[in-house]
């Protein structure tokens, strides 16, 4: 008989703990949903230094114990259920051995099952199980019944097990407030007010539930295999890829290779030529000097043998008969200069070959290895510069970085050279507000966060500035305004402009009002009183009263206002400078004391200085048009 469908489906680990190998006893079950027996557990929790969670053994998933420890986790009682049925199951399907009666000693053969009991019966045992009043309500079929219809056939579970406070009763009601079985006394005690409801009532809208969730689980089964299927394609594409480039790389080396050598060796055979070509040629000329030289010796040696005898053996006729030729002979001989032979050779008759000292140095060029996928995420900082004025160098903040050689400087602006056509996502952030003594940085106003998604051209440029905080007032109260994040194209079309947050004066707690926000208008710097009032599409915050206030932020379009007092302003009798709108430079304003300036994007500066109860700071960065 083949196997049935349900022991297909049902995994090894499924019906037995993956730890001791062993069927399950006592089994527990893990939020990752694994089973396993209570003292394997236990004995695994003893081996880990955190005695408060349990590392699943199978997928590391982590399990938050309950006061009570292991012994407190929700017993496994399905598998302890199951395990009846499979064991129906693998009897059924053992070729070859006889099914036994199960109720009585004789062993004889069973005829039939009663799946009330979960006991094989004989013929014998199945009449008086079918006699027996209290077991007349039982279902008994016969054995190939059984063996025909075995996945279909219920076999009545275990009973549940009795209420962990009152053992007497058994667990027939479900309480909803504490997800937990109870029975019937405790939902007149301890879950007296509690919403409950019977089990069978319960299980059908749990079922419910775990189905739907189920049909989604399939898809979205179907869909990681189709994206493993997917990404194993791709690998294998990868690795035939990358075979293909070493073998294209070796080949170009190897080519490369062979015409510098043929290169040198041809360069070796034009130097020795040379070599030999002077050689013969210098040999030439000192071969003809030598020979004239020797010729003039011989000539001079004879004249002056001839006329040494001549006059110390000769009589006077005899001299006198060839003094004229001896007179003439050796003249001749004598004008001949030896610089006259020797004039045409060169003062040092030497070969000598010069290295070239760089040519070691000169790095051949195979090519350039290209991926389809090099570049995948720019992180932009401000690149560890804080205040008012915006970075002054990239330094070695994004080398090793995807984005590294793509992003050049000015004037506090980074320009991004995008290295691919695509859809790009960009999510910019606007900077936090200053904090000091009276304000705290948990506090103080958090910059708005805006995404978008765009269509980039390869060699497209993008402006980026990115937001400064405030700055630390390390004496008083009131602090300014942080900077605003922008992104925009190179002839300012902004792509995404995140407001920084606006400043404040006593913050104790935190006030949403201060942060940025992701629409087209500012709001009001926090601290109690209205000042000068967020901008909006674009602009920077200008409408304020005339007392004293912070400098206004400044937008995307145009500078937030100024006081009066300090920075020739038109309100604010002790108000800080208005930030710089982007088109402008984006430089955050000016406080008036203690170091409160608003951040590079734009934040106001404030006062700084606290006299008596007067609101002497605040400011606001606005955010532009949003993308």
């Amino acid at each position: 008989m083949a196997e049935s469908k349900l022991l297909n489906w049902l995994s090894e680990d499924f019906l037995g703990c993956q730890i001791c190998l062993q069927p399950y006893h006592r089994p527990k079950v893990l939020s990752c949903l694994h089973s396993f027996c209570l003292q394997c557990l236990e004995e695994f929790l003893k081996k880990l230094k955190v005695k408060t969670e349990l590392d699943c053994p199978t997928c590391r998933s982590k399990t938050l114990l309950p006061g009570g420890g292991v012994a407190e986790l929700k017993e496994n009682f399905f598998v302890e259920s199951l395990k009846d049925t499979v064991d129906v199951h693998k009897k059924l399907t053992k070729e070859g051995e006889s099914l036994v009666c199960g109720s009585c000693e004789t062993k004889s053969g069973a005829e039939s099952f009663c799946t009330e009991c979960g006991d094989f019966l004989c013929d014998e045992c199945d009449t008086m199980h079918r006699r027996m009043k209290a077991l007349r309500g039982h279902q008994v079929i016969g054995v190939e019944q059984l063996k025909a219809e075995s996945d279909t056939v219920k076999i009545k579970p275990r009973p549940l097990p009795p209420c962990k406070i009152h053992s007497q009763e058994t667990l027939k009601f479900f309480c909803i407030d504490c997800s937990e079985a109870i029975c019937q006394v405790c939902t007149v005690l301890s879950h007296k007010d509690h919403e409950y409801e019977y089990f069978t009532d319960t299980a059908v809208k749990a079922k419910t539930n775990i189905r739907a969730l189920l049909a989604k689980t399939e898809k979205q089964m179907v869909d990681l295999k189709n994206a493993g299927q997917q990404a194993k394609a791709q690998k294998t594409e990868l690795k035939n890829n990358v075979t293909k480039t070493i073998e294209k790389i070796k080949r170009k080396a190897e080519q490369t290779s062979k015409e510098l050598v043929e290169l040198i060796n041809q360069q070796e055979a034009e130097l020795l030529d040379y070599v030999n070509t002077v050689s013969q040629t210098r040999s030439k000329e000192f071969s003809t000097a030598i020979e004239e030289i020797e010729t003039a010796t011989v000539a001079l040696e004879s004249a002056a043998e001839f006329g040494r005898n001549i006059v110390d053996h000769g009589s006077e006729y005899d001299i006198m008969a060839v003094s004229g030729e001896v007179n003439s002979r050796l003249k001749k001989l004598l004008h001949v200069e030896l610089t006259d032979i020797t004039n045409d050779l060169p003062a040092k008759a030497f070969v000598t070959f010069e290295e070239d000292k760089t040519s070691y140095k000169v790095k051949p060029y195979l090519g350039e290895v290209k991926t389809t996928q090099g570049f995948r995420t720019a992180r932009f900082t401000s690149l560890g510069t804080t205040g008012r004025l915006g970075p002054t160098s990239l330094g070695t903040h994004y080398r090793g970085q995807d984005h590294e050689g793509l992003v050049q400087l000015k004037d506090g602006i980074q320009y991004f050279i995008v290295p691919h056509t695509g859809k790009y996502r960009v999510e910019a952030a606007g900077s936090a507000a200053g904090w000091g003594v009276q304000d705290p940085k948990s506090a103080r106003g958090r910059g708005a966060v805006v995404r978008g998604t765009f269509q980039l051209q390869k060699g497209e440029v993008l402006k980026i500035l990115v937001g400064q905080e405030g700055g630390e007032n390390m004496s008083s109260s009131t602090v300014g305004g942080g900077g605003g994040t922008f992104v925009t194209k190179t002839d300012n079309t902004p792509l995404i402009v995140a407001g920084g947050a606006g400043g404040g004066y006593r913050m104790p707690g935190r006030n949403p009002n201060s942060d940025g926000t992701t629409t087209t208008a500012g709001q009001y710097s926090a601290g109690g009183r209205p000042n000068f009032a967020g901008g909006s599409d674009g602009k920077g915050a200008t409408q304020g009263d005339a007392d004293s206030v912070g400098g206004g932020g400044g937008g995307f379009l145009t500078d937030g206002a100024s006081g009066k007092d300090y920075f020739g302003g038109t309100k604010g009798s002790c108000g800080g400078e208005g930030g710089k709108a982007f088109v402008n430079g984006g430089v955050g304003g000016r406080g008036v004391f203690n170091n409160t300036e608003g951040g590079f994007g734009g934040g106001g500066g404030s006062h700084g200085q606290g006299v008596l109860d007067r609101l002497v700071g605040g400011s606001y960065t606005v955010a532009g048009d949003e993308a």
